[in-house]
């Protein structure tokens, strides 16, 4: 009641401020709870001039909302949750909240028990998004898209739209203490509830240390006004390691690829983590904070997960700036720097990237090979490929049309609506597996240009270099409803690649809210496989060409009867084609003579990779790969941990 009687009286001050709207939560726990929801209501619009709303809480079936058994986070889980859907339905995009500065001690002391003493103790932030609502669209972190944003991010050359939006919950009091709102509402004549069940000290955590608080006399430093002055120490600490941490960012290289949501970035130097010489280990650790930041603003645009703690990307700090390692950590730290290993940290895979930089054909760039990695998503374990979340089934539209409508989470990066036109099959979206690849018969392409249903898939994932990425593509599946047939494969949605016609289904894609900092969009997401180019390799698939790991456009029959003339002269490294996009070793390649087609598989037996079919007619060249080919390159990637894929870097350009 106190928020409300300020922000009423800011109104009447300055009547530019937008109008407010209550939110009363009954969380039927106490059986006067809903007669006190609807007094307060009733207190707003007519002493205060407020409109209000009365949402009850309903509690999951099976649950006991009387139960002290997880009553506090579930009770804060369904009370935010309704929260989000109110805002959402009356177009609201701030929230605000009544948290004081006795709410911010209580929860420093509850973080020091749990020994949660870094960045735990700034305590609760004043602006944040609504907790509790990961994956509602509309609330958290999406929604904010209109048709200019979408036509202008199409139009940039960004494969398909990037969200934007999303609720915030804002915290005006956090520095005020509760007795002084009282004193507010006393000043003012403003009544207020509250609720008997704080006041209980067995009921939770939070209520046995505001009993220990107020009733306890406990030494200075445990004070309320002393937990408060923490978390303020340890905010503007934290702003100043941010502040530096984001200018970092905004000059990082880096390219995004939100077809297969991965990251091409290059790491500033350690020296740069610090204003000064990094000496002594305060000055290490003082680096190290910053890393900490910045590896969390690179990370969460690719990583399936929310809000990474300092102790999941400590791996990745080390191990990119071995420097900054700790004196335990040293000589382990000195043999990645060697090795440059491969690691995984906060849902996400790292990767040294080997070769000639992304960023150097850009000549305002600087040139050498930097510490550049290859950030994407980290591999499913088995079990949780049909997770929710990884594994989303649609039923047909018309028995199940508010699902339709919806938009998903999938894997914690893309946003999904798919409509299912089909009568009766369910079509299910979840990540592409090995066994999904091996069922692409690439041996059905033809003397026809025309491609079979299974090629533009095939020919689509070949685009797509190192193989790796390809394994948590979401890819759609179709079955028959209420049967257990295998699952077809009928679309790659974010390649563009699909079997199914639009009477079988629709679907629209977004990627996942990226703050992109002081640049746009269209500045750091690679422009991606076009579907102009896929329409044109599903046209004529025998004119893509395998050189290595580099596949080359379409080209017409003039062309490709020169480059046999050259190969069969000896001139050059054949089907190698412009060899200042080739970073990775240099293919060779000899023009056999067949009796008739056959598949010829790439050295290396990577079972992921399109087996190369160049024919043009029976008894025609076959150009097949000898001498410094896919196996040695894949050799010496395995020795020194790195990769380096020339059609990735292609696709950043």
């Amino acid at each position: 009641m106190a928020l409300a009687t300020l922000y009423s009286r800011a109104l009447s001050a300055n009547k530019t401020l937008p109008r407010c709207h209550g939110i009363i939560i009954d969380h039927k726990v106490r059986p006067e709870s809903t007669e006190e929801a609807e007094w307060v209501a009733q207190q707003l619009r007519l002493n205060i001039g407020i409109s209000s709303t009365v949402i009850p809480l309903v509690w999951p079936e099976f649950s006991d909302p009387n139960s002290l058994q997880r009553f506090e986070s579930d009770a804060r889980r369904l009370r935010y949750q309704a929260l989000g859907r109110a805002c959402k339905e009356n177009n609201i995009t701030s929230l605000m909240v009544a948290h004081h500065a006795n709410d911010q001690a209580e929860t420093i002391f509850m973080r020091l028990i749990m020994e949660r003493w870094r960045t735990g103790l700034k305590g609760i932030r004043g602006i944040e998004g609504i907790p509790e609502c990961y994956g509602m669209h509309g609330i958290d972190s999406s929604g904010g898209l209109g048709e200019a944003d979408q036509k202008r991010m199409v139009d940039g050359g960004i494969p398909y739209p990037v969200e934007k939006g999303g609720m915030q919950l804002l915290r005006p009091l956090l520095g005020i203490e509760k007795k002084r709102l009282i004193a507010t509402c006393e000043e003012y004549g403003t009544a207020w509830a509250e609720d008997k069940t704080n006041q209980t000290p067995t009921t939770t955590c939070r209520n046995a240390i505001r009993h220990i608080l107020k009733n306890h006399k406990l030494p200075a430093a445990l004070s309320e006004q002393s937990l408060v002055g923490l978390s303020v120490q340890m905010q503007e600490r934290l702003k100043v390691h941010r502040e530096h941490a984001e200018y970092l960012f905004n000059n990082c290289l880096l390219k995004l690829d939100i077809q297969t949501g991965s990251l091409i970035v290059r790491f500033p130097e350690t020296t740069a983590l610090l204003d000064q010489p990094i000496v002594t280990e305060s000055d290490k650790s003082h680096a190290r904070n910053t890393a900490y930041l910045l590896f969390e603003r690179i990370t969460e645009i690719v990583s399936p997960k929310q809000n990474p703690s300092i102790g999941q990307l400590t791996k990745a700090v080390e191990t990119v700036y071995p420097a900054l390692s700790t004196e335990v950590h040293a000589q382990i730290a000195s043999k990645k720097a060697h090795t440059a290993s491969i690691f995984c940290a906060f849902g996400v895979w790292f990767h040294p990237w080997i070769g000639k930089s992304v960023f150097t054909q850009d000549p305002s760039l600087p040139d050498g090979n930097g510490p550049e990695w290859l950030l994407s998503r980290q591999p499913l374990e088995d079990g949780k490929m049909r997770e929710p979340g990884t594994c989303i089934t649609f039923p047909p539209s018309s028995t199940a049309p508010e699902i339709a409508e919806q938009w998903h989470l999938f894997d914690g990066r893309f946003w999904f609506r798919i409509n299912n036109h089909t009568p009766d099959h369910d079509l299910i979206l979840r990540t592409l597996e090995p066994e999904d690849v091996r069922t692409l018969d690439v041996r059905t392409i033809g003397k026809s240009y025309a491609a079979p249903s299974s090629t533009i898939m095939r020919i689509a994932l070949s685009l797509f270099k190192p193989a790796d990425l390809r394994r948590h593509i979401p890819a759609l599946f179709s079955r028959p409803t209420d049967s257990s047939s295998a699952e077809t494969l009928i679309a790659l949605p974010t390649l563009g690649a699909s079997t199914a016609s639009p009477s079988t289904c629709t679907w629209q894609i977004r990627y996942k809210k990226v703050d992109f900092g002081q640049r746009s969009a269209a500045a750091l997401v690679a422009s991606g496989i076009s579907a102009t180019r896929l329409a044109a390799a599903a046209r004529s698939p025998k004119a893509f060409l395998s050189c290595g790991d580099q596949w080359l456009a379409p080209r017409n029959p003039a062309e490709l009867k020169r480059e046999r003339r050259r190969v069969k002269d000896g001139d050059g490294g054949g089907y190698g084609g412009n060899s200042s996009n080739n970073s990775g070793p240099k293919a060779t390649y000899s023009v056999k003579r067949v009796r008739k087609r056959r598949v010829v598989e790439l050295d290396g037996g990577d079972v992921e990779s399109l087996e190369r079919l160049l024919k043009e007619g029976s008894g025609r060249p076959l150009v097949e790969e000898q001498g410094k080919g896919l196996g040695q390159q894949k050799r010496r990637e395995k020795e020194s941990g790195g990769v380096s894929w020339s059609s990735f870097g292609d696709r950043m350009s």
